[in-house]
């Protein structure tokens, strides 16, 4: 929590340690959001602001400082990215002096090399023992960089490739399968280049329904996904032609990257968080069928009905079906699958469906008009389902 110190808690909520970090000076009034690193027991820190910025890596258990290093650097805010390669244990640091990395263990600095802009935001990402950092404040710059590299290799062939155009300010690039995929400023002009030579794939393409974006993208199963600060979310296929898949849209503030997880996508609004996921590749909670066929079995049992049926139906098929009794007591006719029923009052079949449309609606897009559904479902149970008259059928 920057300035009000960093503090580490179990999964049961309880505090294990706690740190002071003192107060962070940044210039032109922003607030602190580096954040931290954990790798190996290892809890990383950078701190680069208009006073002293240090780099310190504590011990993740106890919280005791390992090392700590003075860094020549201005306000910045991108997070360390920790590799390892080569037999050592890289911290990367993207700043507007230089792009350093650190021996995680010892403090050393590996290699380091200068050519990004001000206000460095956006963090490093990796793959096949490259670097990529970027910066798109008070100009543009990339770096490829090989983290092969020792000393200081600024201005030098040891850099890959390099672009001055089209780089973000605040949002962080997406590195998938070879495709660097990132966007202009705060915009939504999409760029797409060959992470191994630098070569266009998409050069500054607009992303209709998309405006402002202070959200990293993401990708996975061969989608990308672009969060809006409006709360639209643009999914794309991870090809070389840009090509939208769907255009979805929460009633929210986005500034937070999104996050994935199995087949879930986790979002965090300024009201709420959210998580997204595809109700077909959800499992149906097998207690809570068995609970289901064991309240219908006790309650013909107990002769509170001669028979009945437990259904349930998801996207147009049947998941599950339960039945037990008997249809007719006087023949005993066995309760069927196929067994019709006459229904003599319609009372409790809709206010059944009606809470359940309800309690959906809070659940699928929460807002002020769906809080006021969630009460009149509560109103509705805690009354016995409402309606006048009639028996069951």
């Amino acid at each position: 929590f920057g300035s009000a110190g960093l503090f580490c808690y179990d999964l049961d909520g309880k505090k294990l340690w706690e740190r002071d970090l003192g107060k962070a000076h940044m210039g032109a009034s922003l607030g602190e959001g580096c954040s931290p690193s954990v790798h190996d027991g290892r809890l990383v820190i950078v701190r680069d602001q208009q006073r002293q910025s240090y780099i310190e890596v504590l011990d993740a258990k106890s919280g005791k400082m390992l090392w700590r290093a003075d860094r020549d650097e201005p306000n910045a805010w991108a997070a360390p990215r920790v590799v390892e390669y080569g037999g050592r244990t890289q911290v990367i640091t993207a700043a507007s002096n230089m792009v350093r990395s650190y021996d995680l263990h010892t403090g050393e600095i590996i290699w380091q090399c200068s050519g990004l802009t001000g206000n460095v935001i956006p963090s490093p990402v990796v793959e096949n023992g490259v670097v990529y950092c970027m910066s798109g404040y008070q100009g543009h710059s990339l770096l490829a960089l090989p983290l092969s590299a020792t000393g200081d290799i600024s201005r030098s062939d040891a850099i890959l490739w390099r672009m001055d155009r089209a780089t973000p300010y605040i949002p962080s690039p997406l590195l998938y399968d070879g495709m660097l995929y990132f966007t202009q400023s705060n915009q939504a002009i999409l760029s797409c280049v060959d992470a191994q030579t630098g070569h266009k794939i998409i050069d500054r393409t607009r992303l209709n329904g998309l405006s402002n974006i202070y959200a990293s993208p993401v990708g996975a199963n061969d989608r990308i996904y672009f969060t809006g600060r409006d709360g639209t979310t643009l999914v794309l296929q991870r090809s070389k032609k840009l090509k939208v898949l769907a255009t979805n849209r929460l009633d929210d503030e986005f500034n937070a990257s999104p996050a994935l997880t199995g087949n879930q996508l986790f979002l965090r609004g300024k009201r709420f968080l959210y998580c997204i996921s595809q109700d077909s590749n959800r499992e149906i909670a097998a207690g809570s069928l068995a609970l289901a066929r064991s309240q219908l079995q006790a309650a013909v049992e107990a002769s509170e009905i001669a028979g009945g049926a437990h259904l349930v139906v998801r996207d147009g098929k049947t998941c599950h079906m339960k039945v037990a009794g008997v249809c007719d007591i006087e023949d005993q006719r066995p309760f069927e699958a196929d067994t019709l029923l006459r229904i003599y009052s319609m009372t409790k079949p809709i206010t059944s469906v009606a809470a359940m449309t309800l309690f959906c609606l809070l659940y699928t897009s929460p807002s002020p008009r769906d809080r006021s559904a969630y009460l009149v479902c509560r109103l509705l149970l805690e009354n016995g389902g409402g309606g006048g008259g009639g028996g069951g059928g």
